[in-house]
């Protein structure tokens, strides 16, 4: 048998031939069959996304993935902030893992830290009056590390001035303006 050939008493060589060509056949349909499986197996079919939102809080924060396995995909780039805007993270598949499309390239995907709502509105306190030198209101709601302040914020004589208050890069207004 260590020819590779086969005695079977009573079968003719003819026999033997159609078994080995049906044999070879079934080896061919179950080596298609194991690939099948293996390409379904080591299939990405769909890329990580952001899960929930994040808000600026002045730490370090760093987003939760809906879709990301560790034991199929490599996550890299930027994959944790601190200030509001848009990061980007790539994600790359592992091993014999692949996306749906059958490649293996990195694939970049954007995540978020929203920016902080700001729900009062800075108003003057109290009074003032002439007194020929200049004055500046003191604010309730004014914090400088969340708003900038512009317009008129000093006068010298009696009237109405408008001061004006801009969100920095990491606030909203209330309204999401």
């Amino acid at each position: 048998m260590a020819d590779g050939n086969v005695n079977v008493p009573g079968a003719s060589a003819a026999d033997l031939k159609k078994v080995e060509k049906k044999a070879d056949a079934a080896k061919t349909v179950a080596d298609e069959a194991m690939d099948a499986v293996q390409k379904f197996a080591f299939t990405i079919n769909t890329v990580p996304s952001q899960a929930g939102s994040l808000t600026y809080t002045g730490s370090q924060q760093t987003p939760a993935w809906n879709g990301y396995n560790p034991e199929m995909l490599e996550l890299s780039g930027v994959t944790e902030g601190i200030n509001a805007g848009e990061y980007d993270a790539i994600f790359t598949p592992l091993g014999d893992y692949v996306w749906a499309d059958g490649t293996q390239d990195p694939v970049t995907v954007h995540w978020t830290i929203e920016r902080a709502a700001i729900n009062t509105t800075p108003s003057p306190s109290g009074t003032k009056t002439y007194t020929g030198a200049a004055q500046s209101p003191s604010w309730s709601n004014y914090d400088s590390a969340k708003l900038t302040i512009g317009g008129t914020t000093s006068a010298t004589n009696a009237g109405t001035y408008s001061a004006t208050f801009t969100p920095g890069a990491n606030y909203k207004w209330a309204d999401g303006t």
